[in-house]
């Protein structure tokens, strides 16, 4: 998995109506193609990706956004693990350096 497959897929192939609303379907694709993602994030892989903007953003868009669709009404979902994750983050801050034209309309 890159980051730029998950920010393809969030950003490229779902729009904000997708993002507002529960779906059992979309919550299922997600399950399906990103649940091996955020095992391997609790686990502690992919740190490198808090070193640069595009992979932040991807790093919390998967231990954030994609554990509720997977965990939907299960207690896991909201679990003081991926607190944790998403405070590696904090802890890191994010890479400045994403204005200048992103091809996703990312600006900083």
């Amino acid at each position: 998995m890159t980051p730029d497959k998950i920010l393809g897929f969030w950003l490229d192939e779902t729009d904000s109506k997708q993002w507002y609303n529960s779906s059992k379907k979309l919550d299922s694709v997600i399950l399906r193609e990103f649940y091996p993602t955020w095992v391997s994030i609790m686990d502690g892989k992919f740190g490198m990706w808090l070193t640069y903007p595009s992979g932040s953003l991807a790093y919390i868009l998967v231990l954030d956004q994609f554990s509720r669709n997977m965990f939907r009404g299960i207690s896991r979902g909201t679990s003081k693990g991926i607190s944790g994750g998403i405070s590696r983050v904090g802890s890191r801050g994010i890479p400045t350096g994403i204005s200048g034209g992103s091809s996703r309309g990312i600006s900083g």
